[in-house]
């Protein structure tokens, strides 16, 4: 048909021209009849291009047999949404979103839409999947470390105060630091292979031993108060276990850290006593004593009431709008409304309770608890709310002491998992982690049948750098070359390691040309130009490179690639330093 159509009246074309979509018509044959300026441009073809083009020269997904068939089955009135791939003039695609009406105009049955540009938004999704997958990689990563490295935390856990324990997935003990062993009483060669009934009766242990097997059926971590009885006294431990894993995640016994608490539970049941005690006090009239009338508005408080928060008894506040001024201002509301209050007591006959701030006169702030029962009248109606109030400054300062408490348990916990897999001079991995993650990535290599590219780096002359700049600028050398390595470690798979020394190992897995990653690494380190004038090679710092590439991982183990990226070394060393030297495996 040649014969132009006016799909749209001058008045709504300019607002289908200011929207942020493309807009666009078409018939049911696909033929385009219009399109708003925004179409033209996500497309990148000119209007008379377009309207001479159909649906399926500018989108790709759906074949034009199932369009045909779809917009032959569309009832006048029917509206679509749906996700589709349009197609540049460049023959470029994005993401868009479709909404689409089916309408007869003129005795035509033609397609209203409007299509979205949503890269972004696709690739957001993508972005945060991926995330995802590598904070779940990370989070397993992390539990297959800490499972096999048990045996090598050996130094590292007799350091702690903290008792530290593993047992096996029948709960008897493998491992005791000497925390655990004065815990328990026993020696650790007295406690391998006995459970926690065995080591404290069935008093002490069986509860725990049931937490212990909760743990290990279903995998989630617990953290909980046991009392044990230890040297004729009760004493209390805050407790977490949490289950340990192999390397394909599967549980096969359990950690756990427990931190004496004693003196902490003591002084919490200390504070209690002494509210109680408080309490009992204004109970009788002796502390903190308020009367309340509802109706008159009218408020009585003693001495004590006014002492606990700060006041002159003289004249005292006299009602709820004067007491108001005492009250927080983030807590004045809630402490001092009246009627809602009132409600929910009657209609649950409960007494009344709150805690809240005050603030005195000098400007100190303090916690109270509030208590007060609500009374009657001789007709049955409540008229009056008489109670005391309590200062608990000292119970939440207490409280907060426990929280910092466990922040700080969790926080001795990170610092003993960082210690086990890094190298402390220059926070790369150490030679720990090294070994766990080239035995990983030899058996994926092997199972999927990919590559994996091993280099060894040693720093050129670095004893006479030691000793002509000294220890402590040796140290910042070896820093600047771990960062180099760590920089050049890009994907999430490759690592950065510390061997020993002078000496690092770059681990790249499925790399097979890795001369680009390394011929980088030398190229930085010159940029830094760290003089070395004992060097008899250059005057700047310079480090030799040997790297093996194995192809087939079939009976190839980390000892074997190890051995001959050191030989490639040790061939990079013959050839005159300061140079690469790459053999096949």
């Amino acid at each position: 048909m040649s014969k132009k159509i006016e799909m749209v009246p001058s008045c709504p074309r300019v607002l289908l021209e200011s929207v942020p979509d493309g807009y666009f018509v078409h018939d049911v044959e696909g033929r385009i009849l219009d399109v708003n300026e925004r179409t033209i441009e996500d497309l990148q073809w000119s209007r008379e291009e377009l309207l001479a083009l159909t649906i399926n020269d500018v989108s790709i997904g759906a074949t034009p047999e199932e369009n045909a068939a779809q917009w032959a089955a569309a009832r006048p009135g029917m509206a679509m949404t749906f996700s589709q791939v349009a197609l540049r003039k460049d023959k470029s695609t994005f993401p868009v979103e479709i909404s689409v009406a089916c309408q007869i105009i003129d005795g035509r049955k033609l397609f209203l839409g409007l299509a979205r540009d949503v890269s972004d938004r696709e690739a957001a999704r993508v972005a945060i999947e991926t995330l995802n997958r590598e904070l779940e990689r990370r989070v397993e990563q992390r539990t297959s470390e800490l499972a096999e490295a048990r045996d090598k935390l050996r130094a590292v856990m007799d350091s702690a105060q903290d008792a530290i324990l593993f047992q096996d997935r029948d709960g008897r003990h493998q491992l005791l630091n000497k925390s655990a062993e004065r815990l328990r009483g026993l020696t650790e060669e007295q406690a391998l292979g006995k459970t926690t009934t065995d080591i404290l009766g069935d008093e002490s242990g069986a509860h725990i031993q049931r937490v212990e097997r909760r743990v290990i059926a279903s995998g989630a971590s617990a953290t909980s108060e046991q009392s044990v009885r230890l040297d004729g006294e009760n004493r209390v431990f805050l407790t977490t276990m949490d289950a340990q894993r192999d390397e394909d995640g599967a549980i096969v016994g359990l950690v756990l850290v427990a931190r004496d608490v004693t003196g902490l539970k003591k002084t919490e049941l200390e504070l209690r006593q002494k509210h109680e005690r408080l309490m009992l006090a204004a109970r009788l009239g002796g502390l903190g004593v308020w009367d309340y009338d509802f109706a008159g508005d009218i408020l009585h408080c003693d001495t004590q009431w006014h002492r606990i928060m700060g006041r002159d008894p003289e004249p005292g506040v006299r009602s709820i709008a004067e007491f108001r001024t005492f009250i927080h201002p983030e807590d004045v509301d809630r402490a001092t409304e009246v009627d809602e209050t009132l409600a929910r007591l009657v209609a649950s006959k409960q007494d009344y309770s709150i805690e809240f701030r005050i603030v005195r006169a000098d400007g100190e702030i303090r916690w109270v608890r509030s208590i007060a029962t609500i009374l009657e009248d001789l007709t049955g109606v409540s008229s009056r709310a008489v109670g005391f109030v309590v200062d608990i400054t000292e119970e939440r300062l207490a409280e907060e002491r426990q929280r910092e408490e466990r922040r700080l348990l969790i926080r001795h916990g990170e610092e003993l998992e960082k210690q086990a897999f890094e190298d402390p001079l220059t926070a790369i991995a150490n030679r720990r982690r090294l070994d766990l993650e080239l035995a990983r990535a030899c058996s994926h290599a092997a199972r999927i049948s990919l590559p994996v590219a091993l280099a060894m780096i040693d720093v050129d002359f670095f004893k006479s750098y030691n000793d002509l700049y000294g220890h402590t600028q040796g140290d910042a050398a070896l820093r600047a070359v771990a960062r180099i390595l760590d920089s050049a470690a890009r994907r999430s798979y490759d690592l950065a390691a510390r061997y020993g020394g002078e000496e690092f190992v770059l681990l790249l897995p499925e790399t097979e040309r890795p001369k680009a990653v390394l011929g980088r690494i030398a190229a930085e380190l010159e940029k830094l130009r760290i003089p070395h004038a004992g060097s008899p090679i250059a005057p700047y710092l310079t480090v030799s490179c040997g790297c093996v590439v194995a192809s087939d991982l079939s009976g190839v183990g980390p000892a074997d690639l190890l051995a001959r990226a050191d030989e490639a070394l040790y061939a990079a060393k013959q050839g005159g330093r300061n140079g690469l030297v790459v053999v096949a495996m």
